[in-house]
């Protein structure tokens, strides 16, 4: 088998390197490479020179390596970045060894351009101040690629009444955009969105309990009022007498209203319908 011999074709200098283009010796295969300026002046290339075959490959890695090296650096220079993260990056590269994006990791590590520690700190106190609760930002560095160990300690050094007051003012927060929902479903809506944020349905008890979520009566019985009006209205023209007030009641009662204020206020609808 004929050796590969490799020449050394055109050289295109860059502020910060040279692309190297070579040509097989029978000009029928053609590669190019970007090698940094450092890389550049240690190899020392020429045009027309002759190459083998295996300082070609060497070339071609080196190449490869830092092309990912800088892609990473353009990644972090976005966003912080956690190890998972740019490892991630590192095998989207192509002509990488295991070996070379572990090197590429560690090198980063080592200018603390990554940093899971920090990152999870981070994070955690961003996503702390959005009002998110631990369960959520567990799962949110969970994806990230933390180490469950770590999220723990960072986690475990807040007090748990830190998570109560976050809590809070989140849910004090919903409560104001709930003024036309029902008592009882205004509790569960609460509580659901509580535990979408990330509280623990323990919290989220005590939480609803602490903002004194109550109860209007006279409010509440003017929604119910409203709602049931707009219930016969909606299913009066294809319902009627028992089927039409049984529809009635199944509507109000997924609205969160209870039964027994439900039957009052239908059955003082049907007394002034007959008088």
């Amino acid at each position: 088998m004929m050796k590969k011999v490799w020449v050394v074709e055109s050289i295109r200098y860059k502020k910060d390197g040279a692309v190297i283009t070579a040509l097989h010796k029978d000009y029928k295969t053609e590669e190019t490479v970007f090698l940094p300026a450092e890389e550049f002046i240690r190899e020392a290339l020429k045009e027309k020179e002759i190459l083998d075959d295996e300082h070609w490959k060497k070339l071609k890695a080196d190449a490869a390596y830092f092309s990912a090296y800088r892609e990473c650096l353009r990644k972090l220079s976005i966003k912080d970045r956690t190890e998972k993260e740019i490892l991630d990056i590192l095998y989207e590269q192509k002509g990488l060894t295991a070996e070379k994006r572990k090197e590429i990791l560690v090198k980063l590590k080592k200018k603390n351009l990554v940093n899971d520690a920090d990152y999870a700190e981070n994070r955690i106190g961003d996503l702390r101040m959005a009002l998110y609760g631990k369960n959520r930002i567990y799962r949110s560095l969970k994806e990230k690629g933390i180490e469950e160990n770590l999220i723990r300690e960072k986690l475990d050094s807040e007090s748990p009444q830190k998570e109560i007051e976050r809590g809070t003012e989140y849910a004090r927060r919903l409560e104001s955009m709930l003024n036309s929902v029902p008592y009882r479903e205004k509790k569960t809506r609460l509580k659901q969105k509580l535990m979408t944020r990330g509280y623990d349905s323990q919290d989220c008890d005590t939480i609803i309990a602490s903002i004194t979520v109550s109860k209007d009566d006279e409010k509440e019985k003017r929604l119910l009022e409203k709602a049931a009006e707009s219930a016969y209205r909606r299913h009066s023209g294809k319902k009627e007498g028992r089927e039409l007030k049984n529809a009635v009641i199944r509507l109000l009662l997924g609205k969160g209203f209870g039964y027994e204020d439900i039957m009052t206020v239908i059955g003082k609808m049907e007394e002034q319908n007959e008088s």
